[in-house]
């Protein structure tokens, strides 16, 4: 891809992609675009704890959509020093993605009901696009935590 987006509010996911040293955009208005979203049908979880975490294993696939991508949104272009990381760090089935390491969880499955699969919070731009934003740090995040 061209470069990725993460959602509004997905704070504990931005900094750890900023202690990775990977450059990051925040938008500063809504924005349609066509994406791709990897649609989770079903999450296989390990029996085991691994460094206090239980893994995640998404089983889905990429579906082409046209969104509105609000305000706050994150951008991670691919065209960067730790791009690869980015993209390993970002893609769903990595073993070493954010989803599998838990960053995502409060998104990936229904709090209430019947635990079936919500969505994965990070979308794929796959052609070059122009966003108006600007370049964040991790003292910017603190700013929206508080």
């Amino acid at each position: 891809p061209w470069a990725y987006i993460i959602e509004p509010f997905e704070t504990k996911a931005i900094e750890n992609l900023i202690k990775h040293g990977i450059l990051i955009k925040k938008t500063v208005q809504n924005i349609e675009l066509e994406v791709e979203n990897y649609k989770i049908h079903s999450i296989q979880t390990d029996s085991i704890l691994n460094q206090g975490h239980t893994l995640l294993y998404p089983k889905g696939e990429y579906q082409t959509v046209t969104r509105i991508i609000p305000k706050g949104s994150y951008i991670i272009p691919v065209n960067q020093l730790f791009g690869r990381i980015a993209a390993i760090l970002l893609e769903p089935f990595s073993d070493e993605s954010l989803f599998t390491w838990n960053f995502f969880n409060s998104k990936a499955v229904k709090q209430w009901g019947d635990n079936t699969p919500n969505h994965y919070p990070v979308y794929r731009i796959i052609k070059p696009v122009s966003i108006p934003g600007f370049i964040i740090n991790s003292n910017e995040i603190k700013r929206e935590k508080n």
